[in-house]
């Protein structure tokens, strides 16, 4: 788990931080801060609701949320930030859940080696 745990948080951060997006309309600089917010947001969504997130994991999960945000600077330790709550939240889910972000972020690695880097990645996620 501690070799996995980097990769899926990386993963994540290009996915729900990185702004740009296989699938979107427009090209990245030009989405608004709103318009990233929003993606943002509706990718949280979908990924809690794919993960089926008890009311015990509400916490992490709100953490976690809360940490990959997107900021419109770059963050020396947004890394360390990232893993940790990456860990906090993996060690909250049932197996289960563990098996269905691993499948998320396989797919996410795999979209992102296919589409030339983290900035494209966009796994199963809804694009606007």
């Amino acid at each position: 788990m501690r070799r996995i745990l980097p990769a899926l948080c990386l993963a994540v951060a290009a996915t729900v931080c990185g702004g740009a997006y296989a699938q979107a309309s427009q090209p990245p600089s030009a989405a608004t801060p709103a318009e990233r917010a929003q993606r943002f947001n509706e990718r949280m969504a979908h990924l809690k609701e794919r993960l089926k997130i008890t009311s015990a994991q509400e916490g992490a999960w709100g953490a976690f949320v809360q940490a990959m945000q997107p900021q419109p600077h770059r963050e020396p330790n947004a890394r360390e930030r990232h893993q940790q709550a990456m860990h906090t939240l993996y060690t909250q889910l049932n197996p289960e859940q563990q098996k269905v972000l691993d499948e998320v972020m396989a797919r996410m690695q795999r979209h992102e080696h296919h589409a030339g880097g983290a900035g494209h990645a966009r796994a199963d996620m809804p694009a606007n």
